[in-house]
């Protein structure tokens, strides 16, 4: 969540250090704390919550937004007093900050070459090219107002920048990248083998939120040593299966599809088996999944 803290806010985050630095400084003076402080207040509202979101096992980028309005109010609070002293910022803050924000416009470009995501348009992949460039321009020239003085100006510059990409990734990038959505891919596969969703589910080794809401709840967990069981107590029953290289499928289970991807919540390569009972056949598995982080299912 810290790393992903200047990436998350930018472009308030030029300022966000000298925030935390100058609430700390305002909250504790003379060796004691006043409590009374507005910045004791917004620090004791972000630190300790955000000390449990890090020691939590699982992390999603949008688990500290609740926090983010603390934050940008002590941002704009140094915003207010650096722009009444028309003080620049430290130029290597100031270019690391761009660097920071040319990488974010950059997103996108890489995106589309790693994974070619499905676009309904020539247009939109250019457009959205387009806007990589705008908003990498825009982050420069907020870098030369924030050394020169201009900090509110600097910020403004980074808000077109973070439009831009906004729009050209969020809108158009993104949604075309099924790798990057293995939980939606499977609930997709699952439908195509249970359109009516009457068919009891399971799930093994694959444990994400998205996917227990994307199948309504229906989702059991089971345990791998206790999937074979499962399966041969609901032979209408359909498991989604995380297959790794070191572990035993099954038995007496046959593959309805198979789904790969990339759990970007974990940071790991997922592949994803739909499994259903067969009592006539050991578990039978495909081959290594392909290069493609595509999400179409198999048969």
């Amino acid at each position: 969540h810290l790393v992903l803290l200047p990436v998350l806010f930018f472009p308030g985050s030029l300022v966000t250090l000298i925030a935390l630095q100058r609430g700390r400084r305002r909250a504790r003076r003379r060796g004691s704390w006043n409590w009374m402080s507005p910045e004791a207040l917004l620090l004791a509202w972000t630190v300790p919550a955000w000390i449990v979101f890090e020691a939590v096992m699982t992390k999603l980028p949008h688990y500290t937004m609740v926090l983010y309005p603390a934050i940008a109010l002590m941002s704009a609070r140094v915003l207010v007093v650096l722009s009444r002293r028309a003080r620049g910022l430290d130029r290597a803050g100031a270019v690391l900050w761009g660097v920071l924000g040319t990488a974010i416009a950059l997103a996108p470009v890489v995106l589309f070459v790693r994974f070619r995501p499905e676009v309904a348009s020539e247009t939109r992949v250019y457009l959205a090219l387009g806007l990589c460039i705008g908003a990498a321009y825009f982050v420069w020239a907020g870098v030369k107002q924030a050394t020169g003085g201009n900090v509110r100006r600097a910020l403004q510059d980074g808000g077109w920048a973070a439009a831009f990409i906004s729009v050209g990734l969020i809108g158009g990038v993104l949604p075309g990248v099924r790798g990057l959505w293995p939980s939606s891919a499977a609930a997709a596969a699952i439908a195509l083998s249970d359109p009516d969703a009457d068919h009891p589910i399971a799930r093994t080794g694959y444990h994400e939120d998205s996917f227990v809401f994307l199948t309504r709840g229906r989702a059991e967990r089971v345990g791998r040593k206790a999937l074979s069981s499962w399966l041969a107590e609901h032979p209408r029953g359909i498991a989604l299966y995380q297959s790794s290289e070191d572990d035993e499928p099954p038995a007496h289970s046959g593959v309805i599809s198979e789904v790969s991807g990339f759990n970007y919540s974990k940071g790991e390569r997922v592949r994803l088996l739909l499994l259903r009972y067969d009592p006539s056949s050991p578990a039978t598995i495909p081959g290594p999944p392909k290069p493609s982080m595509g999400g179409e299912p198999t048969p």
